[in-house]
């Protein structure tokens, strides 16, 4: 019997508990953007150059301003002054069932890039591992938002009620921007020792890596620059425990529980914070303006169109869902198969097309 996917596991939390639930996916519209699916991008070195050049030939300076886009991101939306959520963002579950996921900016990996380039240029990093780790830093950043929905989550199947919509939201959009909005002092703590961690430097070179990045953090509100003063090992052991008190005392207060009184070791639970090793697994995604200088420079055919158009021309071929698989849906046509992603706001590539279409016989191989 094969496992069941985190979408399967989510699926089925829904209709147990749907009060614990919004549905917001209608409000969120793509059409506007390119929509890349990294799990399902060829060559991320390729895209990269691409995007250097680009960059270089598009000359615009305040690019963040002119493609911002209010999303309505983690959890309580996104404000105008400069963070890392408004170069990347969260979609949490808990509102978009389809469209959840971590969202990151074209423009703002680039935005990133040039607040380490001293960094970078310091230590020669090739140009491609510039653009890979400052995509790192904002999708980890984003990442643990997902974690700490996953910690809530576990709270309301403790406390059955719905900790996130009536308790953490509200909480969120009261404390953004303060130096009491402990999820964002996390996020980015945990954003920078995953890169830190994860980007086969030398010894010598981590610690002038975190330094450039804690003068990054120094630039960005309350709540966020708090990092900047954090280590490796003290948010976890100091701000995750205060974010943790913080959200546990907020949720208990609906239902009149007792509070920790900031007295709780978190860490005796285990990794409450810990999601499933799939669920983000396809959820990540490149945005690229489509009217900006930036997206008028796209590469022919790293576009084609939406999946979800593209799914509804296979449907008129005869070709159908089979099932769905841990991260793609796997498609039939006359005994043939193929994955395609379920993500039918994405965008497909002119190459992954054209695999599909010949996996299901619609396109002879010479």
């Amino acid at each position: 019997m094969r496992k069941k996917t985190f979408d399967q596991k989510l699926e089925k939390l829904r209709a147990q508990s749907p009060k614990m639930f919004d549905d917001k996916d209608i409000r969120i519209n793509f059409d506007d953007f390119y929509v890349l699916d990294i799990e399902s991008m060829a060559n991320l070195d390729e895209f990269w150059e691409w995007l250097g050049v680009a960059m270089d030939q598009s000359r615009i300076e305040n690019i963040t301003e002119e493609e911002f886009e209010a999303f309505s991101g983690h959890p309580g939306g996104l404000g105008r002054e400069r963070s890392i959520d408004t170069l990347a963002f969260y979609l949490p579950f808990h509102i978009y069932p389809t469209k959840w996921g971590v969202y990151v900016y074209a423009h703002g990996i680039d935005a990133v890039k040039k607040a380490l380039q001293p960094f970078f240029s310091a230590e020669k990093i090739s140009r491609s591992k510039q653009y890979d780790m400052s995509k790192r830093l904002l999708e980890e950043h984003e990442i643990f938002h997902h974690k700490t929905e996953i910690f809530v989550t576990r709270l309301e199947t403790i406390l059955r009620t719905p900790c996130y919509l009536d308790a953490i939201v509200p909480r969120y959009k009261q404390i953004v921007l303060t130096k009491e909005c402990y999820e964002e002092t996390c996020a980015n703590s945990y954003a920078r020792e995953i890169l830190v961690e994860k980007s086969k430097l030398k010894t010598s070179q981590k610690a002038p890596l975190r330094k450039q990045i804690n003068d990054f953090f120094k630039t960005m509100p309350p709540g966020y620059r708090e990092a900047a003063g954090t280590t490796d090992s003290s948010w976890r052991s100091r701000e995750r425990i205060l974010l943790f008190d913080d959200y546990y005392n907020e949720s208990a207060g609906k239902l009149n529980l007792p509070s920790t009184n900031n007295k709780f070791d978190w860490s005796i639970t285990g990794n409450w914070d810990r999601p499933s090793r799939d669920s983000l697994a396809a959820r990540k995604f490149i945005l690229i303006r489509k009217n900006s200088l930036l997206g008028k420079l796209i590469p022919p055919g790293l576009c084609e169109l939406k999946i979800g158009n593209f799914k509804r021309k296979l449907k008129k071929e005869g070709a159908s869902l089979f099932r769905h698989g841990a991260k793609h849906d796997i498609w039939s046509l006359d005994g043939k198969i193929t994955s395609i992603p379920r993500h039918d706001h994405a965008d497909i590539g002119k190459g992954l097309k054209k695999k599909i279409e010949t996996d299901l016989g619609i396109l002879r191989p010479i």
